[in-house]
């Protein structure tokens, strides 16, 4: 965790943040968030909760906001660990990670129309 909060505190030392959040405001409006959390969504879903968590710490972001961000990453969380583990089980990996990640992104979009703002 510490690295990733490390990464993050410099990163907001340079433009590069800012161009995160800006190329992805237009999407994470739909899910209540601001653009730079986006970062921390990709994180959580493809290194693990604890990076994204990290992530997290280095903005200030309010109730609503973190609920939305927790609920989707507690859906689509560690892809890459655990699409091994579905390789293992013999499942499809694709259609597992596919259907989690379109379902954390319903539910955030659920979330964001359904919470009070």
């Amino acid at each position: 965790m510490i690295p990733v909060y490390v990464g993050v505190e410099l990163l907001k030392l340079t433009p590069v943040l800012d161009f995160i959040g800006k190329f992805c405001q237009p999407l994470m409006k739909y899910f209540g968030l601001p653009g730079n959390i986006a970062l921390a969504y990709v994180t959580g879903t493809f290194v693990n909760i604890y990076a994204a968590l990290a992530v997290i710490a280095g903005f200030h972001l309010n109730t609503r906001e973190i609920t939305i961000l927790a609920i989707m990453l507690g859906i689509s969380h560690s892809q890459l660990m655990e699409a091994a583990i579905v390789v293992k089980m013999k499942a499809r990996p694709v259609v597992v990670t596919l259907s989690r990640v379109i379902f954390s992104l319903l539910i955030g979009l659920f979330l964001n129309l359904i919470l009070p703002a």
